[in-house]
């Protein structure tokens, strides 16, 4: 687009501009001189572009400059002092204007930057010109799902009741649900199956929430990191120096305070936090871009609603220095004043135990020295206990506590809550530490006495040391679930040492060494980062973290490198503070160990069925068991009811199986006033044992149930749960799709008439909810009317999205020529061109249905088939369908049906089916979200000539634009990648790292991702498949994309600015920079006689300083051309017309080529004779000027007068030397 000059009467010294909504872009020139007034001139750019590239150019006196140029056509900034014909001087500093482009949005911002200042003398007119320059618009695409309209049928025959029938599930939990790391199958042959069928059961394995929980005891704060995303999740105040974190069975935290003895329980999964306040949002510790906020604080510890628990256990002992969770659902506390003492705490109700004293009648057990061996029985004695340090509790529900006399080690049943024995070292100062592992055995840290770590086994009471005098004492240490390893840091090294356990000798003390806080094996400390680690642990894939108080990092080691993971290489800073944690902090040790459990479980989709029991068959020795709870889902998996039996503080509580028996039934509460009526019913099943060596069995989980409504019932929960099952929580704005359904739902109903009650839209569940539940069914049925409104509303007539209508209805029509009627606008509704098509689907609801008319219907939408004799048949294509339908009832409740042994139809869908249909809707909704239509405006000037990007006539991949704006990964610019064409590395991952906060092992899963074609036109985008899951999943807020309005130039003539023949050239794209860039044509080549500049010096054919070298690849030459060689001669005359340009670079092409009569050689002139004129050398183009060797007669000039060409005579020249040379040799 073009502007032309407008002129400005006044003086003006000051420029700006606006753009309003429209897209109109508003120059503005104001404070003029003597006068204050202000002028205005408007742009409007149609269509609207997010992109411009607009150049001011300044219009004087004549539009003429000193040199004759119009400024109105020339394309030029004035960038300084010119003089313009009416000899009115301006000055003007360089002005430039950009466009400002924020985060891809659709509007720019027109922006200018140097404001120019000018002075001109009075009454001089001034103007200002803008080239436009339109670009393809960006678009933004949201993802949203087709436009659905549901018509219902609220006829007065949806009210027949429909037949009760029971309903009985019983199902394999191996082969269906879904079960965690802690549970496994286990076969039929297995010799611990006692009956022979195939189950669950617990495995060695064990899954626990992805949290690390990190004591930063400088900031009296708990972090809670993601182990998987490397990301501080939380961070919530706990008291006084914290120290000891433990994970309870259920995945929350649990931490003790050193100097405050306050303990406190947080729950781990932010949606299970209650709303105390009311105020319709869980208000706790988040992350926010890179920052955590930090809700409460020392003056409200609660006011973050994830905090459950907060007190003083006890004023009797204080200083918490040791937590453990048992297998019955208490956490112990252990405390370092006086001679230490323990205490539980109920991890739902709070209920606190007594303390417990840890001194008093003990049997004793005693090992002198510091060698491995046999302990000796001393009897019963009064024993002195010592302040705790740490507590550990094995799977026989034994507790064992390091304390600060390092020389003991006492254990508490706590079954009986007796002190029970105490097992002394005098000689061996170790006991820091504490873990347990399959076996039961004891694991203690050899801090600050012995080096490395030593193991008692209460089995045998054996004590075995296993020291490290290298690398020194051991603070923390945890047992690996997985091989039985002990992995242990060492205090003040900066190393983490891993002990093979070798079972057959375990005396044998085998230590792989990981150099944690160091550069390497054998170099010294990363920078900033000091050596004393305390912490060790696991989480659910194996991988062992461990942080201490010498950095404020935490680090992740791999067990099968036994280095520093690669994903995480210098551990990750959380910016709190030094940590310190010796105990359980993610959790593995007591689930591996102490409390081994597994959960299984399942959603059913009942569509409105009730249930009255759930049935679980098992195997449960003694020491094992096996729970189970349940609620009820509404169609979104929204609960409409709690969990039975209900939860207590965060904690899950189950109906526990019958030991010894091969059923159990588990009766839903209910009444008859309110039945447990479920649109979907989940099941949560959990086992558990207190000794790994004994594993209960799942082998079968099922309900009991029935369902009983009548047509009309049905069709509401079939509408409500349609319109549920595609609502998405959130708003769905222009620039966040996260939020939007995934089908736009609308609602209409009809009988004698046809309401529409609800438009598709956002967030129209309710309003169809609300209309469905207030509707009651009357009259006829008139199904001919209620296809008229889908055949003609606009609502279904959307060009971006697939427009979908589901009949819902019985099928029973009153007259022929209404199912006539209906069918015909049905086909035409689908088959139509004068707007997009409609796809009908059609539900019937059960025993009352029609199901061959249903059918018949489904057909004519497209989603249904019908056959006559065999062969098919199209309903939209068949004449007098009448035929093929018969009448039966008393007017005016007669009924239309099929008439037997003609059509047979199949496709609609029963009521029992609408699960499939749900699935078959969601699933069009995800396909169509991965696709993106770029917008292609049909404008001849941009978008159809032949120097637009492309290739073969259509689109380029490198000048269109596809950019993601991700909830996580912010704004991603997604490279062009084909799988078709077998594309690998497309480089989204170097995209994804270059943020800086995505984790290296997502990137990696993105390597071969990216968009490429979804149509051999080229104007349909779509993503590789791990995109359009991201998409799906609704992590994706918009996809924008944009055929590129760059380049617009390449192909055109262009100078280059060089001299001879590098001069000529053509534009060519930079896809990197968007711009079009001057190529030169032809490249530089030695100098041949012919009257151009070859080798692009300024100087034309200066034979004498080429070398016959430059051209070694010649060997002979066209006879023709012998004669006008040059031999050793170093001047042309060129009385001809050489021919312009030559469009190839190969030298045997331009030996192919007629010279004859062009140009000749001669003898070289003295310069004084043959030096050019001024006027010959501007008119040679580009000030270059002929060798000092050359013809300034005027057969020399008409050859130099701007041309340029290949090179030849000298070539021929230089060719005929070297054949001479041969000849001679």
């Amino acid at each position: 687009m073009t502007v032309e000059c407008v002129a400005v009467d006044e003086l003006a010294d000051e420029l700006s501009w606006t753009v309003d909504e429209d897209g109109d872009y508003t120059i503005i020139i104001d404070n003029i001189s003597n006068a204050n007034k202000e002028f205005k001139h408007t742009i409007t750019i149609d269509p609207p572009t997010a992109t411009a590239r607009i150049r001011p150019l300044l219009c004087t006196g004549q539009y003429e400059d000193a040199s004759g140029r119009d400024r109105r056509t020339n394309g030029d900034l004035i960038k300084r002092s010119e003089t313009v014909a009416s000899s009115t001087p301006i000055t003007k500093e360089p002005f430039i204007m950009a466009l400002k482009q924020s985060s891809h949005l659709a509007r720019a911002t027109l922006i200018a930057t140097a404001m120019a200042s000018f002075v001109v003398s009075p009454n001089t007119a001034l103007a200002y010109r803008f080239d436009a320059e339109i670009c393809a618009p960006l678009t933004k695409h949201i993802p949203r799902g087709p436009n659905v309209m549901m018509y219902v049928d609220t006829s007065a025959s949806m009210l027949e009741p429909a037949t009760e029938n029971p309903i009985s599930n019983d199902e394999n939990p191996s082969t269906t649900g879904t079960y965690d790391q802690g549970l496994e199958v286990i076969s039929a042959n297995d010799p611990n199956n006692p009956q022979n069928r195939p189950g669950l059961s617990l495995s060695l394995q064990v899954s626990v929430p992805p949290y690390a929980w990190v004591a930063n005891h400088t900031r009296d704060t708990v972090s809670k990191f993601h182990t998987e995303n490397f990301t501080e999740d939380g961070r919530y105040w706990v008291g006084d120096n914290p120290s000891r974190t433990v994970v309870d069975a259920d995945g929350n935290l649990w931490v003790g305070t050193r100097s405050s003895t306050e303990l406190t329980k947080i729950l781990w999964d932010r949606d299970n936090c209650p709303d105390r306040n009311n105020n319709g949002t869980i208000d706790s510790s988040y992350r926010s871009g890179n920052n955590v906020i930090q809700v409460n604080s020392s003056g409200n510890v609660f006011a973050d609603e994830c905090v459950l628990y907060h007190a003083r256990p006890t004023n009797n002992y204080s200083n918490i220095r040791g937590l453990a969770p048992d297998a019955n659902g208490q956490v112990w506390v252990g405390y370092s004043s006086g001679n230490g003492a323990v205490q539980s705490i109920d991890t739902s109700t709070f209920a606190l135990s007594p303390t417990y004293d840890s001194s008093g009648q003990m049997r004793v057990f005693h090992r002198a020295g510091t060698s491995s061996g046999q302990m000796n029985d001393l009897g019963m004695q009064n024993a002195v206990g010592c302040p705790a340090y740490g507590l550990v509790v094995d799977s026989k529900s034994q507790l064992y506590m390091s304390n600060t006399c390092r020389n003991r080690l006492p254990m508490f049943d706590i079954t009986t809550k007796t002190w029970k024995e105490i097992y002394f070292t005098p000689d061996m100062s170790s006991g820091y530490g504490i873990t347990t592992d399959s076996n039961d055995r004891i694991w203690l840290g050899g801090w600050p006495g012995a080096t490395g770590v030593r193991m008692f086994d209460p089995n045998t009471r054996r004590v075995y040391y296993y020291p490290n005098d290298t690398y020194g004492r051991v603070t923390g240490v945890a047992v690996e679930p997985g091989t039985g390893d002990v992995w242990a840091s060492f205090y003040s090294t900066g190393w983490t040492g891993r002990l093979a356990v070798n079972e057959s000798n375990l005396n044998q003390n085998n230590w792989t060494m990981i150099p944690t806080t160091k550069t390497s094996y054998n170099g010294g400390n990363i920078s900033g980062v000091g050596n004393d680690l305390r912490g060790v642990g696991f989480d659910s894939y194996g991988n062992a973290w461990t942080m201490g108080i010498g950095s404020d990092r935490i680090w992740k080691l791999d067990p099968n490198t036994n280095r520093r993971a690669s994903d995480l290489p210098y551990g990750k800073s959380l910016g709190n503070g030094t940590h310190y944690t010796y105990s359980d902090f993610l959790g593995t040790q007591a689930a591996s160990f102490t409390a081994p459990s597994g959960r299984w479980t399942k959603i059913y989709d009942l569509d409105g069925a009730r249930i009255d029991a759930v049935v679980l068959e098992a195997h449960t020795p003694a020491g094992t068991s096996v729970g189970v709870r349940f609620r009820a889902l509404a169609d979104d998996g929204s609960p409409t009811t709690g969990w039975f039996p209900t939860e207590t503080n965060g904690v899950a509580n189950f109906y526990p199986y019958t030991s010894g028996s091969n059923q159990t039934n588990f009766p839903i509460p209910q009444s008859n006033d309110n039945p447990f009526v479920a649109q979907k019913f989940e099941v949560d099943v959990r086992l558990s044992t207190g000794d790994k060596g004994i594993r209960p069995i799942l082998y079968s989980v099922g309900f009991r149930g029935s369902q009983s409504d009548s047509s009309w019932e049905r069709a509401q929960n079939i509408a409500t749960g349609l319109s549920n099952s595609s609502t998405v929580p959130g708003s769905c704005t222009e620039d966040d799709g996260s939020g939007c359904d995934k089908l736009q739902m609308g609602l209409a109903t009809f009988d004698n008439n046809v309401d529409v009650a609800t438009l598709p839209g956002e967030n129209t569940n309710v309003q169809i909810g609300n209309e469905i539940n207030a509707t009651a069914p009357k009259g006829l049925t008139g199904i001919d009317d209620v296809i008229e409104e889908l055949r003609t509303t606009n609502s279904l007539k959307a060009t971006d999205r697939d427009n979908l209508a589901i009949l819902i209805t019985d099928g029973k029509a009153n007259t022929e020529t209404e199912v006539v009627n209906a069918i015909n606008g049905i086909c035409e509704a689908r088959t139509r061109t004068n707007a997009p098509g409609v796809t009908t689907y059609v539900i019937g609801l059960g025993p009352n249905s029609d199901d061959k008319m249903t059918s018949l219907f489904a057909a004519a939408g497209g989603t249904g088939a019908c056959t006559l004799n065999g062969n098919a048949f199209d309903p939209c294509n068949a004449s007098n369908l009448d035929q093929y339908l018969s009448t039966s009832g008393t007017a005016p409740y007669t009924q239309v049906g099929v008439t037997p042994n003609t059509i047979d139809c199949a496709g609609a869908y029963d009521y029992n089916g609408v699960t499939a249909l749900k699935l078959r809707l969601l699933q069009q909704s995800d396909e169509q979200s991965c696709l993106f239509e770029l917008d292609v405006p049909d404008d001849p000037d941009m978008y159809n000539q032949p120097n637009y990007p492309q290739i073969g006539g259509l689109p380029d991949p490198e000048a269109t634009q596809v950019i993601m704006n991700h909830i996580n990964w912010r704004i991603l610019q997604l490279p062009y990648c084909d799988p078709a064409q077998g594309d690998m590395d497309c480089g989204l991952e170097a995209e994804m790292l270059s943020k800086g906060s995505i984790a290296a092992a997502t990137a990696t899963q993105f390597k071969d991702e990216g968009w490429h074609w979804a149509n051999a036109e080229r104007s349909v985008a779509t993503l590789t498949p791990q995109l359009c899951k991201e998409i799906i999943r609704r992590n994706v807020k918009n996809v924008t994309t944009q055929v590129s309005c760059q380049c617009k130039r390449t192909g055109e003539e262009c100078d280059t600015g060089q001299v001879g023949r590098c001069g000529p050239g053509y534009f060519e794209c930079n896809y990197d920079t968007q711009q079009d860039e001057c190529k030169s044509e032809q490249l530089a080549m030695p100098e041949v006689c012919n009257g151009i500049d070859d080798d692009c010096d300024g100087v034309i054919d200066d034979l004498s300083n080429e070398d016959p070298r430059d051209w070694k690849n010649l060997t002979q030459a066209n006879p023709e051309f012998i004669g006008l060689t040059c031999e050793f001669t170093d001047a042309c005359r060129c009385d001809g017309d050489p021919r312009a340009v030559i469009d190839t670079d190969d030298v045997d092409v331009f030996i192919e080529q007629s010279w004859e009569n062009k140009c000749t050689c001669i003898e070289g002139l003295e310069p004084s004779t043959s030096a050019p004129s001024s006027d010959s050398s501007d008119s040679s183009g580009g000030g270059e000027v002929p060798a000092a060797g050359c013809s300034s007669g005027a057969g020399a000039s008409a050859a130099l007068g701007g041309t340029a060409g290949p090179p030849l005579f000298a070539l021929l020249g230089l060719l005929l030397v070297r054949v001479r040379r041969r000849r001679e040799d």
